[in-house]
């Protein structure tokens, strides 16, 4: 930790390196002190709809990662769709549980072939094309809100995402910079937030989600999804996120209308994958969600 810390002092002026250190512990902290940790006498009503980007390689624990958020999001889910390539597995998927299947074709009107965004030989562009996805929830939802949901994450104990007028945003103890650097690109403001939004989960206003693009593309003249995808570069891997980018947007325009809650969350090799009930056995004494990523060996 304490070289990581020492890389990061090195690219940080004085004020930006203390204010994280402090934000970090604070973080640390809470979690040690289990604050907000399990919500289960939380009650809110207010409806949302759920959207779950997909690929091919979550379709084995997708279910399970639906029923996971059915049982555990507080808040009222309306409509649930599945943005994907519609095969046949799909198809019979969302008609057999009642989802709308979105062609993530349609979203945009473009697939990741046409992004270019390629590191060491290593081809990014599926994982850009997802962050666009997530962001265009506002095109096709019903709902003034929606959730997005990694599709390789369940979650284990209550969620609420909506409290009052205010939207809960999950923080975690990571800090990349080409992250905020991006957000500095995009609107020309920095961040007001040191730490990580990065939650395999989030909740989007749909008028806020327009607003945000609106502010993107009168900045830059073109497209909100061409500025996004153009902060990619030959040698950063992760060069931006759309949890970050939204969440730290919101933070600096509608300051009042945050939450900030400690993401309790913990990566699990997907050979650990298991029935729900059996997962909430293993783990949700210690995490309020977990995810199977497959770099997780």
């Amino acid at each position: 930790m304490k070289s990581y810390f020492f890389l990061v002092r090195s690219r940080l002026k004085s004020r930006s390196f203390l204010r994280l250190i402090s934000a970090w512990h604070i973080l640390r902290l809470k979690k040690l002190l289990k604050l907000d940790f399990n919500l289960r006498n939380q009650t809110n009503t207010t409806s949302i709809d759920l959207v779950i980007p997909t690929i091919s390689k979550d379709f084995d624990i997708l279910k399970t990662v639906i029923d996971s958020a059915k049982k555990h999001v507080i808040n009222n889910i309306e409509t649930i769709y599945i943005v994907s390539i519609p095969d046949k597995f799909l198809k019979e998927f969302c008609k057999k549980h009642g989802y709308i299947l979105i062609d993530e074709l349609d979203v945009l009107g473009y697939g990741k072939n046409t992004i270019s965004y390629s590191v060491n030989g290593v081809d990014r562009s599926g994982w850009m094309f997802q962050q666009l996805l997530k962001l265009s929830g506002d095109e096709f939802v019903k709902n003034k809100n929606y959730l997005i949901i990694d599709s390789d994450t369940v979650l284990l104990n209550p969620h609420t995402f909506i409290e009052g007028n205010k939207f809960v945003f999950l923080q975690n103890e990571e800090w990349h910079e080409p992250y905020f650097t991006a957000f500095r690109k995009l609107f020309n403001y920095p961040a007001v937030t040191s730490l990580s939004y990065t939650s395999h989960m989030m909740i989007f206003n749909t008028s806020m989600l327009k607003k945000m693009k609106a502010e993107i593309e009168a900045k830059h003249k073109k497209s909100w999804d061409k500025v996004y995808t153009d902060t990619a570069n030959s040698t950063e891997p992760s060069c931006i996120s759309d949890y970050d980018t939204y969440a730290n947007w919101v933070r600096c325009n509608f300051p009042d209308m945050v939450v900030n809650r400690v993401f309790y969350n913990r990566s699990v090799s997907r050979s650990k994958f298991n029935s729900l009930e059996n997962l909430e056995l293993s783990f949700d004494k210690k995490y309020n969600s977990i995810s199977f990523h497959n770099y997780i060996k």
